[in-house]
C-alpha cells in the first residue's frame, strides 16, 4: 500500500537543492551540476 501525500507537501527538488546545497556552499548552479555529473537547465 502506497502512502499518498497531500499535494501541498510537495517540494520542488530544484528549489530545495538551490536553498540547501548550492547557495550554502557558495556554488553556482552550473558548478553544482558539473560536480554532480549532470546537465543543468534554466
Amino acid at each position: 500500500m502506497a502512502i499518498k501525500l497531500h499535494p501541498s507537501l510537495a517540494v520542488n527538488p530544484g528549489s530545495w537543492l538551490r536553498a540547501e546545497v548550492v547557495e550554502p556552499h557558495g556554488l553556482s548552479v552550473i558548478d553544482a551540476a558539473a560536480r554532480l555529473h549532470v546537465t543543468w537547465a534554466r
